[in-house]
C-alpha cells in the first residue's frame, strides 16, 4: 500500500501533467478531505475548464488596464504571496481591481491550483490581505 506522501506525489504527477484530467482532481479532492484537508479539496474540486476561463478572461481584463500581460499579473501575485505579504504587487492597481481584490484571488487560485492563505483560494473574502500603502 501507497504511503500517504507517495500517493500526494503520484497525484500532483499527474496533475502537473494534466492539470485538466477532472477524474484526478476529484479523487485529489477526496484524498485531501479525507485528511482534513478541507479547504485544499474544495479549490481542487471547484475547478472546471469554465471557471479557468472565466478567471484567464477576468485577469486578462485588468492587466490590459495596468499594461501587463496575463504573465506578468500571475507573476506579481506569486511575488506577493511568496513575500509574506511583506511586499508590494510592484504595479500600480486600478481602483477597480482594489474594489474587488477579492474576485482577483479567487481568479488566481483558479488559474494556479495555488491556496492563498487563510482560507479556501476560491471562495474566501481576500480584502484583508492586500495591505494598504496608503
Amino acid at each position: 500500500m501507497m504511503h500517504d506522501e507517495a500517493l500526494e506525489g503520484a497525484f500532483k504527477a499527474a496533475l502537473a501533467a494534466d492539470r485538466t484530467d477532472l477524474a484526478t482532481r476529484r479523487a485529489y479532492a477526496d484524498f485531501l478531505e479525507e485528511r482534513g484537508r478541507d479547504d485544499e479539496a474544495l479549490m481542487w474540486r471547484a475547478w472546471t475548464p469554465e471557471r479557468q476561463a472565466e478567471a484567464i478572461a477576468w485577469i486578462d481584463a485588468i492587466g490590459e488596464q495596468v499594461g501587463l500581460t496575463h504573465e506578468a499579473m500571475v507573476s506579481a501575485a506569486k511575488r506577493f504571496l511568496d513575500r509574506g505579504w511583506t511586499g508590494s504587487v510592484d504595479v500600480e492597481l486600478p481602483d477597480e481591481l482594489l474594489d474587488s481584490i477579492g474576485t482577483f484571488w479567487k481568479h488566481f487560485a483558479t488559474i494556479t491550483d495555488r491556496m492563498v492563505p487563510g482560507g479556501t483560494g476560491v471562495f474566501l473574502e481576500y480584502e484583508e490581505y492586500l495591505p494598504c500603502s496608503c
